[in-house]
């Protein structure tokens, strides 16, 4: 797998959305002892728990006042995001979205 500073070395990232991610970002490091990795802007947030990452970012518009869960999702790092996406289109109806030709090489599944 390609190296990519600027994302976690973790394969499994959860992504939470929050209305203010500075505000999100300092509750889950008073309140459960993360700590920041990384700012981008005032949209995005990398935290550090334990021996994992998890990424705070911004709630979109048409995420506020959603359901429950809306706006949170999972990254998968992979060394061939096109794979898995080929091998699961169309068998359980997922939204498959960034397994571009990037080289982060990771899909939000």
């Amino acid at each position: 797998m390609l190296s990519n500073r600027s994302i976690p070395r973790a394969t499994v990232i959860p992504v939470l959305a929050y209305p203010d991610v500075n505000q999100a970002a300092a509750w889950l490091c008073d309140a459960f002892g993360f700590s920041v990795r990384l700012r981008i802007g005032n949209h995005r947030v990398q935290l550090n728990v334990g021996d994992g990452p998890v990424i705070v970012r911004e709630m979109r518009l048409n995420e506020v006042n959603a359901a429950p869960g809306i706006g949170y999702s999972v990254t998968i790092r992979v060394d061939d995001a096109h794979a898995p996406l080929q091998s699961s289109q169309g068998s359980w109806g997922a939204d498959h979205t960034g397994a571009g030709d990037s080289p982060v090489r990771r899909a939000t599944i």
